[in-house]
C-alpha cells in the first residue's frame, strides 16, 4: 500500500516553471524512496509519463481538468485512505492535504492578472493555507509572503528550494545560435513568458536605447491568465517562442549574458540554469534574487534602463559554485520526503 498519492495533472501540460519542479522533484523522490511509497495518479491525456523505479503510476480515464484536480484526486485519496500531494500551486477545496504554493504573486500583484484568475487563486490558496496539513514552497521569501498574506504560522510552511541539475540531462545543441541567426557571444538572452512580472518591457526599452545590441527571448504568452499584453518590440529583439531544453542550454552557453529583469519571483530557476552553464547573469535587485544568488550575479534596478550592461558585466562577481552546491533536486526531495513522513 502506498503512503502518498501524487496529483499528476501536470503530466498533461507543457513543461515550464511549476511543471518542471513537479517532474524533477518526483524524479529525485524516486531515487530516495522505497518501492511504492508514492503513487502518481496521471490523467488520461498525460504525455511523456516518467518511467520510475520506485514510484508507482496509475493512469486514469479522466483527462486533466478542474474535475480531475477537485474531485477525482480527493475521491481516490479518500478511497485509498492515503493523503495526496499537490505540487503545482493549487490543491482541492475538499481535501488539500499537502500543497506546494510557489509564491504569492497573485495575492501581492493582482493588477497583473485577469479578475477570474485573481478570484480563483485567492480563494483556493486561502483554503489550502487554512486546511492543508503542510504548505511547501521554494524560498524563504515566498514562505514569509505566504505566512503574512494568509496569516498562518511559518511553522506550517516548509521551504524545500529548487534545483538545476535537469539541464545536465540535455546535451546543448551546438547549432542553436546559428539556427536562430545569432552571433556567438554577441547577444543577450532571456527566458520567460510575456507575463507582466517577467518585465520584458525592461529589455524592450533597453534594446530601443541600444540598437547595436541583439536580444533573444524565449518563452510564450498566456493571455487567459495575464490578459492582453501589448508592447512595442524593437527590431533588435528576437522573440524565439517556446524552445526545447537543448536549445535553451546552448543559447545560455553562447550568449553574452543572461537577463532576468523580473519584478517578482518565488525563486528563479532560469538564472540558476544559466549559472550552471557558465553564463554571466544579470537579475533584478529584488529580495528573492539576493536570497538565492548572493554575490554570484550582477544586479539591476528593474525600473531603470538608463544603464550600460557591458559596463556592468565588467564588474567582478563571486563564484557560482556555492550557489550551485546549495540547490539540488535531491536536497529538495529529501526535505519534502522527510516532512511528509514526519507528518504521516
Amino acid at each position: 500500500m502506498s503512503k502518498f498519492l501524487v496529483n499528476g495533472k501536470f503530466l498533461a501540460q507543457r513543461t515550464t516553471g511549476v511543471q518542471r519542479v513537479a517532474r524533477e522533484l518526483l524524479n529525485a523522490l524516486d531515487q530516495i524512496s522505497s518501492e511504492g511509497d508514492f503513487l502518481l495518479v496521471a490523467p488520461a491525456n498525460a504525455i511523456d509519463i516518467p518511467k520510475f523505479q520506485n514510484i508507482k503510476v496509475l493512469q486514469t480515464n479522466t483527462p486533466a481538468s478542474i474535475f480531475f484536480d477537485q474531485i477525482k484526486i480527493p475521491l481516490l485519496s479518500v478511497k485509498m485512505k492515503i493523503p495526496a500531494l499537490h505540487l503545482c500551486h493549487t490543491g482541492p477545496f475538499l481535501k488539500p492535504d499537502y500543497v506546494m504554493i510557489h509564491d504569492a504573486n497573485v495575492e501581492k500583484n493582482p493588477q497583473w492578472f485577469t479578475k477570474r484568475i485573481v478570484v480563483w487563486y485567492k480563494l483556493i490558496h486561502w483554503v489550502c493555507a487554512k486546511r492543508a496539513k503542510k504548505i511547501f514552497t521554494v524560498s524563504d521569501f515566498s514562505k514569509n509572503e505566504l505566512a503574512a498574506v494568509y496569516k498562518i504560522p511559518q511553522s506550517k510552511i516548509v521551504n524545500i528550494g529548487n534545483g538545476w541539475q535537469h539541464v545536465e540531462k540535455n546535451k546543448a545543441n551546438e547549432c542553436a545560435a546559428a539556427k536562430y541567426n545569432l552571433e556567438n557571444k554577441n547577444f543577450f538572452f532571456s527566458l520567460g513568458t510575456k507575463a507582466p512580472h517577467k518585465n520584458l518591457k525592461w529589455i524592450y526599452e533597453y534594446a530601443t536605447k541600444h540598437p547595436s545590441e541583439t536580444f533573444a527571448i524565449s518563452g510564450s504568452s498566456y493571455g487567459r491568465i495575464f490578459g492582453k499584453i501589448d508592447m512595442f518590440i524593437p527590431s533588435n529583439v528576437r522573440f524565439l517562442g517556446y524552445l526545447n531544453d537543448s536549445d535553451v542550454r546552448s543559447l545560455m552557453q553562447d550568449c553574452k549574458a543572461f537577463l532576468f529583469p523580473s519584478f517578482y519571483e518565488g525563486f528563479g530557476i532560469p538564472p540558476l540554469e544559466a549559472l550552471s552553464a557558465g553564463c554571466p547573469v544579470v537579475v533584478s535587485d529584488i529580495p528573492v534574487m539576493r536570497e538565492i544568488f548572493g554575490e554570484s550575479v550582477h544586479y539591476i534596478d528593474p525600473n531603470n534602463t538608463e544603464i550600460d550592461l557591458n559596463t556592468i558585466l565588467k564588474k567582478t562577481v563571486a563564484t557560482a559554485i556555492p550557489v550551485l552546491e546549495k540547490y539540488s533536486w535531491e536536497k529538495s526531495a529529501v526535505k519534502l520526503r522527510e516532512c511528509l513522513l514526519l507528518q504521516d
